[in-house]
């Protein structure tokens, strides 16, 4: 379920648009998703829930808390994930050189590597 809260079935979204005095706003619906998905981030769900679906802005000593449209908050869920993706790509690539990575101790041995591509735009 963290898959589909994060990264859905193709054109579908786990928020859904409130009307809340005449702005839009919006909420997660699929508390199920959003309860699995913290806890494989161990996070708390209401501060899952507001980093996705709020934007907050400092202003003369004030925190301004705005809710974010569901366009908004699915772009920022979108941003959210990318940056999950590029860190554990990251830490794949690590883990893997770390494990295959061993210094020359002879000039004549060879060297073996794994190459990893990750293609810009491939998640997409």
């Amino acid at each position: 379920s963290f898959f589909f809260f994060f990264f859905g079935p193709p054109l579908t979204s786990p928020f859904c648009l409130l009307q809340v005095d005449n702005m839009d706003a919006s909420e997660i619906t699929n508390t199920k998703c959003l309860r699995d998905s913290c806890k494989l981030l161990k996070v708390e769900e209401d501060a899952l829930q507001e980093a996705l679906t709020s934007r907050s802005t400092f202003a003369r000593g004030e925190v301004i808390v705005t809710r974010l449209s569901s366009s908004d908050a699915v772009d920022v869920r979108d941003a959210f994930v990318k940056a999950i993706y590029g860190r554990v790509f990251i830490w794949i690539v690590d883990r893997i050189n770390k494990a295959i990575y061993k210094p020359k101790s002879d000039p004549s041995k060879k060297r073996y590597s794994i190459g990893v591509l990750d293609i810009f735009g491939f998640e997409n």
